[in-house]
């Protein structure tokens, strides 16, 4: 258990010494957050339950046996004759089924990766058709299945290299069960050991396709005869429990139900490792009242706490930078601070674990939309090179409540429309606010302010330089114009009067 928590974990370079740097080296430093990632007891178990079920699927499908060949012979048969294929034989109870359904952020396609690693993705065999020990699929966002399998030969072309199994396999008349008949093919033909799919909260986004798609899922744990990890949020809970198939097969070593994490020890556990990583000139230690409010801005999730912390120290150092005055200690209300201004589309799930609420937790898929949001603004205090920033200027509008569509984001949202970069808005709004303004108090005088900033901001326009019009050629239009205004004429006469009329038929009349 030791060696898979180590495998698994990830911790970032820190060292005191790095306190003493420019502030823009140290909110640089401060990103090395991204890359720490600490097992706790469910991310142990979960990677051990994958290792199992891998090894468990190879059980009577050793490639160099004569049931290989025979098993290949059977899938093309069935493929032919639109019959249903056999399991492999050794395989006879059936494929193993995994899931792992969990709170956005607790880290579950983080722990599978990472699982993943620790084995070699493609192997290549002497006189066998390279082995492929796994393949990771995303499902699609409509839960579209032949998206599903398209992804699926694509993803499988692209390791094996040799083959164009999405050229070969995905026909415009193919349906469905053709496909799934393919897939099984290929992936025993590569010896696929795990076929993991993320996101299965996508599926029944379409109307009509919920049970399609289930139904299609079903059936593909059965003709590929190779286990499956379905990776999810929440919200696909009650269409599992409505596939009674489905429903059965999700009890194993890999099967897992990931909630927020409570008030207590492991909270705790995982707060004190994250605090470590400090960058500020002064060091804030970790009290209680830190970790509670740690928790009731980020609902247990463990992602989100990771986060808050980036934020909260890059804010820190912004701070100090534009103020020598100011210090870099982290403050209670500091951090509820940042949490109201970078977690606004965040909140109502924040509250409904606060309250534990399963039927509006529910209704929260995913972390997507907020991660765009939350690298938008953290690219104002860092600069964009160092961050993964997807998001469009309207991401920062999609809000799921009155709070997170108030004053602050109506103020942002009105200078993007304007033109107004990102970097310069979030610079205006500590701006005013270290003047005392807040925005959801008085968004109009907020606004007002900034205005006021840019505007006194704007650069006056140089003055054009002088033209010397006596080193122009005689028939150089501009001086023509020069000389029309000293003498009192039109321009179209004193082009006339140099000869140039000619270029003009309304000039000769």
């Amino acid at each position: 258990m030791q060696q898979i928590a180590r495998d698994l974990a990830s911790f970032p370079h820190h060292a005191d010494a790095e306190r003493a740097l420019p502030h823009v080296q140290r909110r640089y430093a401060v990103l090395r957050l991204r890359q720490l990632f600490v097992p706790t007891a469910r991310h142990v178990r979960m990677a051990e339950g994958i290792d199992m079920l891998m090894r468990a699927g190879y059980e009577g499908r050793d490639p160099a046996a004569w049931k290989f060949e025979a098993r290949q012979r059977r899938l093309a048969r069935s493929n032919i004759l639109r019959a249903p294929a056999s399991r492999p034989v050794g395989c006879e109870g059936g494929a193993g089924c995994g899931f792992l359904i969990g709170a956005p952020g607790m880290g579950k396609t983080q722990t599978v990766e990472q699982a993943l690693r620790s084995y070699e993705q493609l192997i290549e065999l002497p006189g066998l058709p390279a082995q492929v020990s796994w393949l990771k699929l995303e499902c699609p966002d409509k839960g579209s299945i032949r998206s599903l399998c398209f992804q699926f030969f694509d993803e499988l072309s692209r390791l094996v290299g040799k083959s164009d199994y999405t050229a070969l396999f995905m026909h415009r008349r193919a349906g469905e069960d053709a496909l799934m008949h393919q897939m099984a093919l290929a992936a025993n033909f590569h010896g696929l050991g795990l076929l993991v799919i993320d996101e299965i909260q996508h599926i029944g986004r379409v109307a009509g396709e919920e049970h399609q798609m289930m139904s299609f899922l079903t059936q593909l744990t059965n003709q590929l005869g190779i286990p499956v990890l379905f990776v999810g949020t929440l919200s696909i809970l009650a269409h599992i429990q409505r596939t009674g198939r489905m429903a059965r097969r999700s009890v194993g070593p890999a099967c897992a139900i990931w909630k927020p994490l409570t008030r207590g020890s492991e909270w705790q556990s995982c707060l004190t490792r994250l605090w470590t990583y400090q960058w500020t000139q002064e060091p804030t230690e970790l009290d209680d009242e830190l970790v509670d409010i740690f928790f009731e801005e980020t609902g247990g999730i463990i992602d989100l706490a990771v986060k808050l912390y980036i934020a909260v120290q890059l804010r820190l150092l912004y701070r100090s930078e534009m103020d020598a005055q100011a210090d870099e200690i982290i403050r209670p209300n500091f951090v509820r601070g940042v949490a109201r201004t970078d977690f606004a589309p965040v909140r109502p799930m924040v509250k409904a674990l606060n309250t534990g609420d399963p039927a509006k937790l529910a209704r929260f898929e995913d972390l997507h939309s907020f991660e765009r949001n939350y690298w938008a603004n953290m690219k104002a205090l860092v600069g964009p090179s160092q961050i993964p920033v997807t998001a469009t200027s309207t991401d920062l509008n999609h809000a799921a409540d009155a709070e997170a569509t108030g004053g602050l984001q109506m103020i942002i949202s009105q200078l993007q429309r304007e033109g107004i970069g990102d970097d310069i808005i979030f610079n205006l709004i500590d701006q005013i606010r270290h003047k005392g303004l807040d925005p959801d108090d008085n968004p109009f005088a907020f606004f007002a302010a900034a205005k006021d900033i840019l505007r006194k901001a704007k650069r006056p326009k140089r003055p054009s330089a002088k033209l010397d019009v006596d080193a122009l050629n005689d028939r150089d239009l501009r001086k023509l114009i020069e000389i029309a205004a000293t003498k009192g004429l039109t321009p179209l006469e004193a082009i006339s009067e140099a000869g140039l009329a000619g270029i003009w038929p309304e000039a000769a009349s």
